[in-house]
Formats: structure tokens, C-alpha cells, sequence
């Protein structure tokens, strides 16, 4: 089982977690490598930061991989990209012991 969890700065920088490398390829758009690739395709969960105006924002991932993954951001109200901080944790962990 892995786990990797970080922060993304909205210039693509990481700013919080570990085993991972960030950078922003264009306008709201982002590419996390992981240090190591994942055993198993890993779940991903990822959630935008609010911002200082306080608009919502929507993240998409996409291009999901062992290797890594590419994310958008965007404005909730227009859809336009913009660029934004975000979270993600990715896991491999599929065991459920109540399931």
C-alpha cells in the first residue's frame, strides 16, 4: 500500500507532502509526477484551494496513471482556467475490510 498526499502552489510548485514533483504546463493546467510509481493504478482524490475572493473553483483530473497525473482549474462560475492551488492524496489501498 502507498499513499502520497501533497499541496500544489497555484505557480505549480510543490508546497506541502513529499514523493512527488509539480509544475504548471499552461493556464490552470498542472502535471504531478510521483517519485516512484505506484504498484496498482492509485485512486486519486483532488480538491481546490479557496481563494482570497473567495469563488468557487472546479479541479479535473485527467491522464491518470501509476506514474503520475494531470489536473485543471477552473473557475466554478465561467468554467475559464485559472490558475489555483490545490490538494491531492493518491492511493493504492484498495482493501475494505467492512465492504
Amino acid at each position: 500500500m502507498s499513499i502520497i498526499r501533497g499541496q500544489v502552489g497555484a505557480s505549480g510548485n510543490p508546497v506541502l507532502g513529499h514523493g512527488f514533483s509539480s509544475e504548471r504546463t499552461g493556464t490552470g493546467t498542472y502535471t504531478v509526477t510521483f517519485d516512484s510509481a505506484f504498484k496498482e493504478l492509485p485512486v486519486i482524490v483532488a480538491t481546490a484551494l479557496a481563494t482570497s475572493s473567495g469563488q468557487d473553483r472546479i479541479v479535473t483530473l485527467y491522464s491518470t496513471s501509476r506514474e503520475g497525473f494531470s489536473i485543471t482549474t477552473r473557475k466554478a462560475k465561467t468554467s475559464d482556467r485559472e490558475n489555483t492551488a490545490f490538494n491531492f492524496e493518491a492511493s493504492d489501498d484498495y482493501t475494505c475490510e467492512d465492504c
